[in-house]
């Protein structure tokens, strides 16, 4: 019979070995070494799962706050081809219609190309793919340096095609 046992079984007032059943009390009181270990280990596991999620979802924000900001971008397409039938500017940070040298302080839409500080990435370039005269007028953004690697690349924003995001972006 251990003591535990021992102390259950005569009570607390029991007179045979009542000084030891008090001691048994007093020494079970709080957690040992071992229990609180584990709970510590418990309390990082979750911790780590959690750390991952979040920096997940914080990588899935930034790609489609990228992609709705490239997406704005079809109706200033429509714009520059409908009202001045111009090409496009290149330059990130630059008006986007380039209508009669609005790089150079000309008459444009009002509408910048945005930097690759806009698009969440480290570098950001624009090629003209098809100009306001083709079927589906186009712009070819390629992103280095974002959050996600899967959105580095080539994007197509096409006016009547939408924006085609590289695969897995």
């Amino acid at each position: 019979m251990t003591d535990a046992q021992f102390c259950f079984e005569i009570g607390d007032f029991g007179k045979i070995g009542g000084r030891r059943c008090e001691i048994m009390k007093k020494m079970q009181k709080g957690f040992t070494l071992i229990e609180l270990l584990i709970v510590i280990a418990i309390i990082g596991i979750l911790a780590g799962v959690i750390l991952v999620s979040t920096s997940s979802a914080r990588n899935k924000a930034t790609a489609s706050s990228t992609k709705q900001t490239l997406a704005s971008l079809k109706a200033s397409i429509a714009t520059c081809c409908s009202e001045t039938g111009a090409t496009f500017n290149t330059t990130a940070g630059a008006e986007i219609c380039d209508s009669n040298g609005a790089a150079a302080g000309g008459a444009g839409i009002g509408t910048n190309l945005p930097t690759a500080v806009d698009l969440k990435a480290t570098g950001v370039t624009y090629a003209q793919t098809a100009s306001c005269s083709a079927a589906d007028p186009t712009i070819t953004v390629t992103l280095t340096g974002h959050p996600l690697a899967a959105c580095n690349g080539a994007w197509l924003l096409r006016l009547y095609g939408g924006l085609q995001a590289p695969t897995g972006c």
